[in-house]
């Protein structure tokens, strides 16, 4: 059966309006908080699985079942809150991938730095997210206005773009994204956390961080700019790897890459700066 025109859009849509909900619930809900953890912990092993099958399309033998677990005990470290923890994991689980990678056939060094990489871009950025829900009385807050941050870049560029782009953002890279579309997505997310202090101020969110109106309009800034580089990263891996998608869990958003990029950078930054 042919496609509606603008259905491919809906669902897109409709899948993003769901994950945000599924997230929002247990950053927020006490009950089922423990779920967060669960949640990103396995999308982690899922996206660490699909990082090695764009390293695999490229010829070579990465540890991928070790991989992905030892990337899961990763993300899931940091429900103890502790930033030392998912740090000595990462090294420790590094050292046990590589151990087993290098007393098998196809020891080469895309293999060794693939298996390892899998453990960093994957499974130690997304324990952030768990890491920061941890932070007593902003937690909730900074894991809110993380995905916020993020889900208003890519709304922004992808409208923006889609609407006025003309001038090639990466051409070789991702050929589809503009500049004009990085700047709805920067202005967006910047006008986004201003509204988001004045709710704050207005409502008497003590959730949010009592930061003062500019200092969210820069955080939301540097964030916008992490989460295109994210989404810019993922885009170079795939066109290296000579895939369209890295994988297909999410309806018209492909694999937990696709959906998940730019938080996997927007992440670990939003954790620094506070």
């Amino acid at each position: 059966m042919m496609a509606t025109p603008g259905s491919g859009l809906a669902v897109r849509v409709a899948t993003a309006l769901v994950l945000v909900g599924l997230f929002l619930s247990l950053i927020w809900i006490e009950a089922v908080q423990i779920g967060l953890v669960v949640l990103v912990t396995v999308l982690a092993g899922v996206g660490i699985r699909e990082f090695y099958g764009l390293v695999q399309a490229k010829g070579f033998e990465v540890q991928t079942n070790i991989g992905v677990i030892v990337g899961m005990i990763i993300a899931g470290s940091a429900a103890f809150g502790r930033l030392e923890l998912i740090n000595v994991t990462l090294v420790g689980g590094i050292v046990v991938v590589l151990f087993f990678r290098l007393i098998r056939p196809g020891a080469t060094m895309g293999a060794l730095l693939g298996s390892a990489g899998g453990l960093v871009y994957v499974g130690w950025t997304a324990a952030h997210v768990n890491l920061m829900h941890c932070i007593e009385g902003n937690g909730t807050g900074l894991v809110t206005l993380l995905i916020v941050a993020v889900a208003l870049t890519d709304v922004g560029a992808y409208f923006v773009g889609k609407s006025i782009g003309k001038h090639k953002l990466a051409p070789v890279v991702s050929p589809n994204k503009t500049w004009e579309g990085s700047i709805g997505g920067f202005m967006f997310t910047g006008i986004g956390m201003v509204v988001l202090w004045k709710l704050r101020e207005a409502q008497g969110w003590e959730s949010y961080p009592d930061w003062s109106v500019s200092k969210y309009f820069a955080v939301g800034a540097v964030l916008s700019i992490a989460s295109q580089i994210g989404d810019l990263t993922e885009s170079a891996l795939k066109r290296d790897a000579g895939v369209k998608d890295s994988g297909a869990l999410l309806p018209e958003h492909g694999g937990v890459l696709d959906r998940c990029d730019g938080l996997l950078f927007a992440g670990p930054v939003l954790y620094y700066l506070v």
